[in-house]
């Protein structure tokens, strides 16, 4: 019918041909059957088997685009019906794609904007760290695209996605912001503004909504950097808590070797002044030999598999008891050693060892060389 009459029509068949169709009989007293026939253009020619496999790849498309698409639907809530889809007899699963289920996924203030054909509702969200999540979660939840191509706005109206993962050339595609997703909900009639096309594949901010939109990726912009610059923060908030340290100089970022660190300082002062200055060369070619772009890399695309290789307890040893003892030398207490470094690495990851060692350099034990 559309074919022939060059618009969307709809043909009611008659009775008789509705009850001889497939599967009809699972409707019961009420539903919806979408019935394909005649794919002549869903597989190529060629090899039946590859063909059915391509097929098969085609309905798995299908079904990640529905439980995507219609996830509120198939969740039900107070606002909206919960619906039953099925393919092929299979129950679809809803895809929520902001991880609301997880208690690390952070909910950032709601927006209203009133307009003259409604309202529109934006709630922000920043999605766990991929340590806050398990393998699998971090995987199911960057979807086919992968986290940095799916950030942005979710547009739903009337419940249904129409648009996703588009910052509506507010903004561009970042690291920074690839675990931030917004929800925006807007009413019925409202396609006009939003310039939504017939086929649910693009759509423009209305002039009243770009700006307040724009100022919101600002704003979730910092949450989300938050996520990944978090533990960057706690390692510098005590100068002698890690060995390196996070500076800002002119809008730019450097990662520095902490020459205030207890063990730097401890093995300095051990060094005649030529030495002292060979030193500090070798430390500055370190910093700057730090392979950003490969680290960059990994955490854009596996973070999970990103490791810090792991001490021995001989090794943890004696990283603490030179430590220690340097703080002790200086006037300092091991209660203030423990605070600067219980969430320090590698303190971190042997912390109970830590603890013992600092304890047993203070009550004077390991004065003798570690």
């Amino acid at each position: 019918m559309v074919a022939e009459a060059n618009d969307w029509l709809v043909q009611v068949p008659p009775a008789f041909l509705i009850e001889e169709l497939p599967f009809v009989s699972l409707l019961g007293d009420r539903g919806t059957i979408v019935l394909w026939q005649k794919l002549d253009r869903l597989a190529e020619e060629g090899d039946a088997k590859l063909r059915k496999d391509h097929v098969y790849r085609r309905m798995d498309d299908v079904r990640v685009h529905l439980e995507l698409t219609f996830h509120r639907f198939l969740e039900g809530s107070r606002a909206i019906p919960k619906v039953a889809i099925e393919i092929n007899k299979t129950p679809l699963r809803p895809f929520d794609p902001f991880n609301l289920q997880n208690p690390a996924t952070q909910r950032l203030r709601e927006e209203t904007i009133r307009l003259a054909n409604g309202r529109i509702l934006i709630q922000p969200y920043v999605l766990p760290h991929h340590s806050k999540v398990s393998a699998g979660d971090w995987e199911k939840y960057g979807g086919e695209l992968g986290y940095a191509r799916s950030q942005g706005f979710y547009l739903y109206r009337a419940g249904r996605l129409i648009i996703h993962s588009t910052w509506f050339r507010l903004a561009k595609q970042s690291e920074v912001t690839k675990l931030a997703r917004v929800q925006i909900d807007m009413p019925n009639g409202m396609d006009h503004d939003w310039k939504v096309d017939v086929k649910k594949a693009s759509a423009q901010p209305p002039v009243a909504v770009r700006e307040r939109l724009r100022a919101i990726i600002g704003r979730i912009t910092g949450e989300s950097g938050k996520v990944y610059r978090g533990r960057g923060r706690r390692a510098t908030s005590g100068p002698s808590a890690t060995l390196w340290q996070r500076r800002m100089t002119q809008g730019q970022i450097y990662y520095e070797v902490n020459r205030s660190h207890p063990l730097l300082e401890s093995f300095s002062e051990r060094l005649d002044e030529s030495s002292q200055r060979e030193f500090l060369s070798v430390l500055q070619a370190i910093e700057r030999a730090i392979p950003a772009d490969a680290i960059f890399s990994d955490m854009a695309s596996s973070p999970s598999d990103l490791a810090i290789p792991s001490l021995a307890e001989e090794e943890v040893t004696t990283l603490v008891v030179l430590t220690a003892r340097s703080v002790r030398d200086r006037g300092g207490t091991s209660e203030g050693l423990k605070m600067a470094l219980q969430d320090a690495e590698p303190w971190r990851s042997h912390w109970a060892k830590a603890v013992a060692v600092i304890d047993r350099v203070f009550a004077g034990e390991f004065d003798e060389a570690a």
